[in-house]
């Protein structure tokens, strides 16, 4: 699966016109339904409900349309002396809202009083108004659209249902007491609503699927003087859930109110009616099953204390979305599909509007699998609305405008159809008429005149519902593989066979790969998976054989594609996802072979398969504000207090995103500076995104630092300076990040004023302990970054955080040479405009002051020689790319001392921080020749590249003599020879 789930030519522009709806006058009614009309309005006139004079001659011409649709509007007028006259108090001029209804059914009830039978009668007098009433404005076109109506069936039985738990309830209380906890607390029932109702979708004449929860265990208290005996809760709240079932799904000479399905609920129809949170969230833990988690998608808790509500809604969410991309579900989802076909071929249900090819369902399961699959990492996708849903989707680029807009179209006029159809007997039928009279009242509810041809736009709308559906649950390939399958992966292999058999593929080390491959299925590491896996890694390992076969260097690829699949065989989500897309096994493949240091990088942290393997954008390049809006969208779905949840987001998010720059960079979409340049964005973003998590989270305790006198006092921030690479904005792959905390506090009473207050000193040291923490903690995400501080004044030995003020008199009065070469690559990354602009004066004036030539070389020389001394690597037929003679300090060291030589004279020079730029500027101004420059920058490039080739092969700082590597240094050296030596730096 890509990161857009269908190819572009799947479905094109759609102009959907299957089933438009026509006005009243211009929509004939056949002879035989026009009769019906006119015995219903005939009945009502005799019976002095309706007027037979001019000003009712509208009200007549609906009421004919209505009855010739709807057999079961028409009895219901009929039967039922003053529903018109209740209909047409204004009921059917405005839609109804949830508070509407709860206002209704409350009254209803309360006329009802206690008595079970008053109850029932009064809940199904109620819900035969106001059917008939939603199909009156359906079926006049009063209501805007399909989905309002689904909102008010969805809002009118959220009421009764929350009526029918609370009348039982009470009715049990009254028996045997209040249900009461270990703590004495009252418990309530909890009631979660699955299906079209948790969606807010429900249909006319659709069962409701729910299920029951009570908080804890616990009894009932309160036994009046007859001595009724006490209930434990689970007793009692079964008592109530059946009682309430009742009062809904019974069916009286009055009918019913809602049928009501409580199959889905945890063990099914074996199951306890009524579960408590411990026993709900046990089953979910270890019996929970896949089909489950879809079915919980669209779960919504209608009844309940508010804390038992929250409790199981986040229950249920936990067990639905998991914290990674779930392409895993896929497999279960398929067999699920499978066996809904298989059910609709043998009950004939192929025309079948619901379950059908083609219908509702494949639609719910195209949506709700992306939803299983991402919306664990994406809380935008965990709606239970299906077209919320499918427009976050649209959102999130996982289906394109057109697929967004065919889906909802289709969606409607499924839905329209589903109703419309359920409106002529209120009989919960999804399957198209045989016979010609309800034919034709389905004709004429859709305003159309022609059966067959509806008949043919419904059928062309189903086949491009199934396209896109068989897309997302894509049956495997062909298996068919060149490769002797079962002579490469079978505990029992001979070994002689095998190590031909892959030496015939081009398997240079066909021994020690057939040992491998042996030792992998044989040993203690496949023993321990589950059977399910187990079967997940016997069709993925061939698959694998067989690609790797085809690229160049296949061993050293298999060897290190083997150490991811070994990574990752647990997770079955990840092995499903490079067993049903080709694609992104061939891209496995690709970064591994391109060096064992991507394939360990994978390893390391394997959550970066989720979105980079899944994403088809890697050449788009990374815009900041975009990535910095999705990651404060995602953080901030998470607690304020909750920073190990955020700290795993935002190592998701880095982890993801600089494999998806390494991708890049391995196809040869990026150059070297643009490699540098989105990794050192992404840094400032989590950097900027990590800051106000720890923030927030200290503020939350301590309070807002405050200074001054005045009322309100000011609240003083803090900026966070980025040195060295991503001040530079030349970020490797594995580089530290170097940063130094500046705040503005000054004056009087500088203190938070929280509940726990702290003087701002100690709140912002406190700050960047708990940010250095925030970044640096190992956790099973894996790191965000590194971070050195010791650029910040007096180094080791100075304060974590300084204020401007300090900072400014150390920077003039202190600071030695080879920090301020450091200042010359420094940028304010985090913090408000005002403090970024203030420091930026600060390194200006610092930069720009004028400076003795030979004394800044004399100083320079000298700090480069006791870096060589100090940190030059080496090694045999290697070397040092940064540290070694000719590398990447002796350019960053000339240009340094160039800028700090020349600033004074020439100021914009220090306008930019990375050492190109700075190249380009000293030729601008004439302290470098052109070609020097070049030579330089040329160079730079270069020695940039290869350092991160060598962190994407293994992370070595070592890289290999080679002539051009050679031929590069040797002109560095040179170059340096003549400005270092120089006695004028202008002399370039």
């Amino acid at each position: 699966m890509v990161q857009r789930l269908f190819r572009k030519d799947v479905v094109g522009p759609w102009s959907m016109d299957a089933l438009p709806v026509s006005p009243l006058s211009s929509t004939p009614i056949p002879a035989p339904l026009a009769e019906r009309g006119e015995r219903v309005v005939a009945a009502l006139v005799a019976r002095g409900e309706l007027a037979d004079d001019e000003a009712a001659a509208e009200l007549r011409v609906q009421l004919r349309h209505l009855a010739a649709c709807s057999e079961f509007a028409s009895q219901a007028l009929l039967s039922t002396p003053g529903l018109l006259s209740a209909l047409l108090d204004g009921a059917l001029n405005v839609a109804r809202t949830a508070a509407d209804y709860q206002a209704l059914v409350d009254e209803a009830m309360r006329r009802a009083g206690t008595d079970l039978a008053s109850a029932k009668s009064a809940l199904r007098r109620l819900r035969r108004r106001e059917m008939v009433r939603i199909a009156w404005r359906d079926l006049l076109h009063l209501e805007p659209c399909v989905h309002a109506t689904l909102r008010e069936l969805s809002a009118f039985a959220d009421s009764v249902v929350g009526a029918a738990v609370a009348h039982s309830h009470a009715a049990w209380v009254s028996r045997h007491g209040e249900p009461l906890d270990q703590r004495g607390r009252a418990q309530r029932l909890v009631t979660v609503a699955l299906g079209k109702l948790g969606g807010g979708e429900l249909n006319f004449s659709s069962d409701i699927d729910v299920y029951f929860v009570f908080g804890e265990e616990g009894e009932t208290r309160g036994v009046d003087a007859r001595g009724r005996r006490r209930l434990d809760n689970g007793q009692f709240f079964t008592k109530v859930a059946q009682q309430a079932i009742d009062l809904l799904h019974s069916v009286t000479g009055e009918g019913f109110v809602f049928r009501v399905d409580t199959r889905l609920r945890p063990f099914g129809a074996s199951g306890p009616l009524a579960m408590s949170l411990d026993g709900l969230e046990a089953y979910y833990q270890t019996q929970g099953r896949d089909w489950e988690r879809y079915a919980l998608v669209k779960a919504r808790v209608l009844t309940g204390d508010s804390a038992d509500r929250r409790e199981v809604a986040s229950l249920i969410r936990s067990f639905v979305y998991r914290r990674y991309l779930d392409y895993g579900v896929l497999a279960s989802l398929r067999e699920l599909k499978r066996a809904i076909a298989t059910d609709a071929a043998r009950r004939g249900r192929q025309h079948c509007l619901k379950r059908g090819v083609g219908g509702i369902r494949e639609i719910e399961f195209i949506v709700q699998s992306i939803q299983l699959v991402r919306g664990g990492q994406d809380l935008r996708l965990q709606g239970q609305s299906l077209m919320s849903a499918l427009a976050a989707l649209a959102d999130r680029g996982l289906i394109s405008a057109q697929e967004h807009a065919f889906l909802a179209q289709a969606y409607g006029d499924l839905r329209v159809l589903e109703n419309r159809l359920q409106m002529i007997a209120d009989l919960q039928t999804h399957t198209l008429p045989e016979d010609t009279a309800t034919r034709q009242r389905l004709v004429l509810a859709l305003g159309r005149r022609d059966w067959s041809k509806l008949q043919a736009d419904l059928a062309t709308l189903r086949e491009r519902v199934q396209t896109l559906f068989s897309r997302v649950l894509a049956m495997d390939s062909d298996d068919a593989s060149p490769v002797d399958v079962h002579a490469l992966w079978t505990p029992d292999a001979d070994r002689g066979e095998l190590v031909c058999s892959l030496a015939e593929h081009g398997f240079g080390a066909a021994d020690a790969v057939a040992s491998r491959l042996l030792a992998l299925r044989a040993g203690a590491f496949y023993g321990r998976l589950s059977a399910r896996s187990q079967a997940r890694l016997d069709r993925l390992v061939p698959r694998l054989i067989h690609a790797v076969a085809s690229v160049d260097r296949p061993t050293e690829t298999l060897e290190r594609a083997l150490d991811v699949v070994r990574c990752i065989a647990g997770r079955g989500t990840y092995t499903q996802l490079l067993i049903d897309h080709p694609a992104a096994l061939d891209l496995l493949l690709t970064l591994c072979q391109a060096g064992r240091g991507i394939s360990d990088y994978i390893v390391r942290n394997p959550i970066v398969i989720d979105d980079v393997l899944a994403d088809n954008t890697l050449r788009e390049p990374i815009e900041r504000d975009a990535l910095l809006a999705d990651l404060t969208e995602r953080i901030a779905a998470v607690p304020v207090g909750d920073l190990e949840q955020r700290m795993d987001r935002l190592r998701q998010v880095r982890h993801s995103v600089t494999a998806r720059v390494a991708i890049a960079d391995v196809l040869g979409a990026l150059t070297v500076g643009e490699v540098s340049t989105q990794l050192s964005l992404l840094a400032e973003v989590v950097l900027q995104v990590s800051t106000d998590c720890v923030w927030q989270a200290l503020v939350a305790r301590h309070g807002q630092p405050r200074c001054g006198d005045s009322d309100p006092r000011r609240s003083p921030g803090i900026t966070v300076i980025a040195f060295g690479t991503l001040g530079g904005l030349e970020l490797g792959y594995g580089s530290d990040l170097d940063l130094v905390f500046l705040h503005d506090s000054a004056g009087s009473n500088q203190r938070t004023d929280g509940p726990q207050p702290l003087d701002n000193a100690r709140f912002y040291a406190r700050f960047v302990q708990r940010l250095s923490h925030f970044l640096t903690a190992l956790t099973p995400a894996g790191v965000l970054y590194q971070t050195d501080h010791r650029l910040r004044p007096d180094g080791r030995a100075g304060q974590l955080v300084s204020s401007f003020d300090a900072f400014d008199r150390y920077q003039h009065a202190k600071a030695r040479t080879w920090e301020h070469q450091a200042l010359i690559r420094a940028r304010a990354v985090v913090g408000g405009e005002d403090d970024r602009a203030r420091f930026e004066r600060l390194r200006r004036a610092v930069l720009c002051r004028p400076r003795d030539s030979d004394t800044v070389r004399a100083e320079v020389l000298d700090m480069r020689a006791r870096m060589v001394a100090e940190l030059v690597r080496t090694a045999p037929g290697r070397v040092d790319l940064k540290q070694g003679e000719g590398g990447i300090a002796d350019i960053e060291f000339m240009v340094q001392y160039a800028v700090l030589s020349a600033a004074s004279e020439t100021p914009s020079l220090v306008d930019t921080t990375d050492t190109v730029r700075l190249l380009d500027g000293l030729t601008a101004c004439g302290v470098l020749t052109h070609r020097t420059a070049t030579e330089l920058s040329d160079a730079y490039l270069y020695f940039r590249e290869t350092a991160h080739r060598l962190s994407l092969e293994g992370g070595s700082p070592l890289a290999m003599r080679t002539d051009t590597l050679d031929a590069h240094r040797a002109r560095v050296s040179a170059i340096w020879e003549q400005l270092m030596m120089a006695s004028d730096v202008h002399r370039g």
